[in-house]
């Protein structure tokens, strides 16, 4: 860019233009750097007719040549990273309880329901009555578990029954005699292994079934401890050690201490 601060050239009267564009094409120069220019005054020239036409040229400023370059001031810009705001938003569980229902059933009761903490473990008990056993837990027409106790882990609610059988004796009554039978012909190894079938057979009799052959075996100990002068033999050794399997208690066992 050229700045020109005083020059005005005017056409006074009508006729070639060539004359202006020497003077324009002196001046002008394409996309100039900004540049603090030193400018000298130089007197213009004389009135002059050329061509038919009168020019009058007002006094005008040479640029120098030389010009003097403005220094580029350092800007420095800093440029500060926006970060976006991220909020979380931290919610928390709120605990949700299930309901876990046991519906009681002929034969025995259960217990381990009510509400529960979903997550949480359950544990439900079955006990049967006298003259019953435990069959399972059901859930609508599904058998859940066999287990007399069943733990699971909460996660809806649940409506369980406890399901029962009534003992068929039949089998546990017919090796409770095949026992006695044995054990009053004095084969004691026999009658033991009766006793212990028929105990299988059932879990609500079972412990009375062990008391009562257990008491039977001392008793024939026993007798004949007493028969032999006091003296334990083979037999009332075998004896002893069959009552205290069946059912050891403090009795027993400081009988069969005195017989080893």
């Amino acid at each position: 860019m050229i700045l020109v601060t005083t020059g005005i050239i005017a056409l006074l009267s009508m006729g070639s233009c060539s004359y202006i564009d020497d003077i324009l094409a002196k001046f002008k120069k394409e996309k100039e750097p900004v540049t603090e220019q030193s400018y000298q005054e130089v007197s213009p020239p004389e009135t002059t007719v050329e061509d038919g036409n009168f020019y009058e040229e007002i006094p005008y400023v040479e640029v120098d040549p030389n010009p003097v370059e403005i220094m580029e001031e350092e800007v420095v810009v800093e440029v500060v990273e926006e970060v976006e705001e991220v909020v979380v938003e931290v919610t928390q569980d709120i605990p949700v309880n299930c309901t876990i229902t046991i519906t009681q059933s002929t034969g025995g009761k259960a217990t381990g329901g009510g509400d529960y903490t979903i997550g949480k473990s359950c544990t439900l008990t079955a006990t049967a009555q006298d003259g019953y056993e435990f069959v399972g837990w059901k859930e609508g027409t599904t058998t859940v578990s066999t287990n007399a106790s069943y733990t699971f882990k909460v996660s809806a609610d649940r409506t369980i029954v406890p399901t029962f059988k009534k003992h068929d004796y039949t089998a546990q009554n017919n090796a409770k005699s095949k026992a006695e039978a044995a054990f009053n012909k004095g084969n004691y190894e026999d009658a033991f292994n009766a006793y212990i079938e028929a105990v299988r057979y059932t879990t609500d009799r079972s412990a009375s079934i062990k008391k009562e052959a257990a008491q039977k075996f001392k008793r024939e100990a026993e007798n004949l401890i007493k028969n032999n002068g006091g003296t334990c033999d083979k037999n009332s050794k075998i004896l002893l050690k069959y009552a205290e399997m069946l059912d050891p208690t403090s009795e027993i066992k400081e009988l069969l201490k005195k017989c080893n």
